[in-house]
């Protein structure tokens, strides 16, 4: 059976979700976001790890993105000012890379880097003349 808090915490993030509208609502020019991100650790007991979250349409516009280690000290990162900012000024990529701390008492010594890519792509739309 799980836990009440690890379903109060899935009941939190699904209002979260809902919150924050479908991608269709909110960018309404955009059809797909693929964000590819690379977690690694680099020092003693380094490992590097792949992921890739898409979302269309259809999706929830939510890109508070949990670190998937569960040792990560605030291990969020929320990409929602970087990608609005990207659909405001129609870029299709972008890139960047967060550092976050490990608690010191996890089996994962040091620190957990992600670099992350966002690509957009944009409805094609014919315009009325």
């Amino acid at each position: 059976m799980k836990s009440q808090s690890y379903m109060a915490k899935k009941i939190q993030m699904a209002e979260k979700m809902k919150e924050a509208g479908l991608v269709s609502k909110c960018f309404p020019d955009v059809s797909d976001i693929v964000i590819h991100m690379s977690y690694d650790k680099k020092t003693s007991g380094s490992f590097s790890l792949e992921r890739t979250l898409n979302f269309s349409q259809g999706s929830y516009a939510y890109f508070d993105i949990d670190c998937i280690i569960k040792d990560c000290v605030y291990g969020n990162l929320d990409l929602t000012p970087l990608i609005s900012s990207m659909v405001r000024e129609h870029k299709k990529n972008g890139a960047g890379r967060e550092v976050f701390k490990v608690n010191k008492d996890s089996y994962i010594s040091g620190d957990v880097g992600i670099s992350y890519k966002i690509n957009i792509k944009y409805n094609n739309r014919v315009k009325n003349l």
